[in-house]
C-alpha cells in the first residue's frame, strides 16, 4: 500500500514511543521551493573547479584544501539561498507542523534551513543542540549539554574556536545569524565542515578538529530507538554509513522513508530490502498548500 505524510502522522499521533527524523538535501529543497539548492551537485561542481585549477594542485596539506573548496561552496550556496528566502521560512507555513511531531532531529545538511525552522518554533516546541553559554559568553558544545538537535556532516553556523572547541555562530543585536555567519566567513574562520565527496575530504571525516562533536552525534544516530522518519534523504553512495546505522540498530520499531519520485522509491527499496521494518511514504508537494 503507497502512504502518504498523513498516514504516517496518524501512526506517530498513535504511538508513545520516541519519535526521530533524518533530513536531507531533498529537505531544504522542498522548504524553499528551490531544486536549484542541491549540496551534492555544487560540492562536486566545486571540486572539479578546483582540481582543474593550476594552483590548488600545489595545495598538497588536506585542510587547506577543504578551507579552498569550502569558500567556493558557501559562496555559491549563499547566492541560491539569500536572506529573505530564510526569512519566508520563520512564517506560517508547513513545515513547522511537520517538525513538531518529533522529538530529535538529526540532519546531513551544512545549511541552517533547520535551525531557522526550530528557532522559530521556541514558542511551541522546546530543542537543544548541545550548545551553551552565558549571554555574552560564545555557545560552546559539550557532549555533558542536552541534546536533541544534531548536524550529523557539520554545519555552517559551527566552527571551531581558537582553543579547538567546537562553538556555534549566534546572531547579535547588529547582525542577524545569516549576516553573521558570513561575516565569520568572510575574516577567514574555518570550520572544516564534513564534505562527504569522493574525494579526498573522505579523509577529514577522521582527522578533523570536529571528530569529537561527530562522533557523539552519529553514536546517537546509531542508538535511537522508536520510529524514525526520513525526509529529502537520497542514501546515495556517501551515505552508506547512514543505511548501515540503520539496518544494525535493533531498537527501531519502524522505520518510514520518504521519496520523492518512483525512482527514488526503487532504489530505496533495493537498499532496505528484507528489512521489515521500513515502510516508504511520498513526500511530494508535503509542504505545499494547495
Amino acid at each position: 500500500m503507497e502512504l502518504n505524510w498523513d498516514d504516517v502522522k496518524e501512526e506517530l499521533e498513535k504511538c508513545s514511543c520516541s519519535k526521530s527524523v533524518l533530513l536531507g538535501n531533498g529537505f531544504s529543497i522542498a522548504c524553499i521551493n528551490d531544486k536549484n539548492f542541491n549540496q551534492k551537485k555544487i560540492i562536486d561542481k566545486v571540486h572539479k573547479y578546483f582540481k582543474n585549477r593550476k594552483s590548488t594542485r600545489k595545495i598538497t596539506n588536506i585542510e587547506d584544501y577543504v578551507s579552498e573548496v569550502e569558500k567556493e561552496f558557501i559562496k555559491q550556496l549563499y547566492e541560491i539561498l539569500p536572506e529573505e528566502k530564510i526569512n519566508k521560512l520563520l512564517g506560517t507555513n508547513l513545515v513547522t507542523p511537520f517538525l513538531n511531531k518529533f522529538d530529535s532531529f538529526y540532519t546531513l545538511n551544512y545549511d541552517h534551513v533547520l535551525y531557522y525552522l526550530l528557532m522559530g518554533m521556541l514558542d511551541s516546541k522546546y530543542t537543544t543542540d548541545g550548545f551553551w553559554g552565558e549571554c555574552s559568553q560564545p555557545k560552546r558544545w559539550d557532549s555533558k549539554n542536552k541534546q536533541c538537535v544534531y548536524y550529523l556532516h557539520g554545519a555552517f553556523h559551527l566552527k571551531i574556536s581558537d582553543d579547538r572547541i567546537v562553538e556555534k555562530i549566534t546572531s547579535d543585536q547588529n547582525l542577524n545569524l545569516f549576516k553573521k555567519i558570513r561575516e565569520e566567513w568572510d575574516k577567514g574562520v574555518k570550520s572544516h565542515l564534513v564534505i562527504a565527496s569522493d574525494y579526498k575530504t573522505k579523509e577529514l571525516k577522521l582527522t578533523s578538529d570536529y571528530s569529537p562533536y561527530l562522533s557523539h552525534c552519529f553514536n546517537k544516530f546509531k542508538q535511537i530507538d522508536g520510529i524514525l522518519v526520513t525526509h529529502g534523504v537520497s542514501f546515495s553512495k556517501s551515505d552508506t554509513h547512514i543505511v548501515e546505522a540503520i539496518k544494525s540498530n535493533s531498537n527501531l520499531s519502524k522505520v518510514y522513508v520518504g521519496y520523492f519520485k518512483p525512482a527514488e522509491l526503487k532504489h530505496f527499496e533495493e537498499i532496505f530490502q528484507y528489512n521489515n521494518k521500513v515502510e516508504y511514504f511520498c513526500t511530494k508537494n508535503m509542504f505545499t498548500v494547495s
